[in-house]
């Protein structure tokens, strides 16, 4: 009797043991889980501190010692995340880890691009070298456009190889005066502008000639401001004509939206068929004896120059470019 209260005794001390040891066992592992999750979460926020460091970097980075400083960092860094265990990985920030794979994906691509362009640098560099400045760019045109243009075939990134850019800069504005000089003669050919087919084509062969020049040259077209007037005159012109007008420079067909004149003229005749001699006798005074001079809506004092009164005025008060002119010429304004 005694031999099995013993034993039964000893069973229940054992799956007190079992038990306590498991209990002990669970807190050991939350413990242990515990702490690899602030473990985690602290390698994370080490790892997206080093990623955000090297995309603000990468803003910075201008010549290819940088970039090239920059890769091999991404490359390292990169290196590291992928030997981490795989929840560690994953609690690295997926954007930013994304963009650093774009970041370095965009400095190899610049990288790649100079290192291809290299026999161009190399090659305008002995062209650069062996120019002659003293020499008129008329003799020099043709080797100055190929040094521009090949100037244009290298990645930004390389610029920084070209060994004397000072020089470079000075031949490629010589070059691009010279290519402006004659567009400017044929602005300058364009004269007075008339509604007739002989003005019409030299403002086209003008506006041919600019567009034609590259962003460069076309900065050193001086009268590009008279061309604009001019060809925004004929328009005008050919608007009160037609009434409508063809761009000169797009080809479009631009439609006069606005009343006709007679068609104002009519209307408020017939608005205003009660008017006494009072008004009568206004009216030829503003008018003029021989003159096609309105009431003036724009005002002459204000203006220095005849031919940019008349641009404003005619059309308002006067139904002829030329007689505003003229207007303004012989009243002293």
């Amino acid at each position: 009797m005694y031999e099995q209260e013993g034993l039964k005794s000893s069973k229940i001390a054992a799956i007190i043991l079992v038990v306590v040891f498991a209990f002990v066992g669970v807190v050991h592992i939350v413990q242990d889980k515990t702490i690899d999750e602030e473990k985690t979460q602290s390698l994370a926020h080490d790892y997206d501190s080093e990623i955000k460091a090297l995309i603000d970097k990468s803003y910075s980075c201008k010549s290819i010692e940088e970039k090239q400083d920059l890769k091999a960092d991404i490359e390292d860094l990169n290196s590291r995340i992928n030997k981490l265990k795989i929840y560690e990985r994953d609690s690295v920030d997926k954007e930013l880890y994304n963009k650093l794979l774009k970041t370095r994906y965009d400095v190899i691509e610049a990288l790649d691009k100079v290192e291809k362009s290299k026999e161009k640098i190399k090659q305008l560099n002995e062209m650069i070298e062996s120019y002659d400045l003293n020499q008129s760019i008329e003799k020099n045109n043709k080797i100055a456009g190929e040094m521009v243009k090949l100037y244009y075939q290298i990645p930004k990134d390389g610029i920084g190889y070209l060994e004397n850019r000072g020089k470079f800069y000075d031949i490629e504005d010589a070059y691009y005066v010279y290519c402006a000089k004659d567009t400017i003669k044929l602005i300058d050919k364009i004269g007075k502008v008339k509604y007739t087919d002989k003005c019409k084509k030299r403002i086209v062969k003008a506006c041919d000639s600019y567009y034609k020049l590259s962003p460069g040259a076309r900065n050193k077209v001086t009268n590009y401001d008279a061309l604009a007037k001019k060809k925004d005159k004929y328009q005008k012109l050919e608007m009160k004509e037609l009434g409508y007008y063809i761009d000169l420079v797009s080809g479009v067909k631009v439609r006069d939206t606005s009343k006709s004149k007679k068609e104002k003229t009519s209307s408020d005749d017939e608005e205003d068929d009660d008017y006494d001699d009072d008004d009568e006798t206004t009216r030829r005074k503003s008018s003029g004896s021989g003159s096609t001079h309105r009431e003036r809506n724009v005002d002459p004092d204000d203006y220095d120059d005849g031919g940019d009164y008349a641009d404003d005025a005619w059309g308002d008060d006067y139904d002829d470019w030329d007689d505003a002119y003229e207007a303004w010429e012989d009243e002293g304004w």
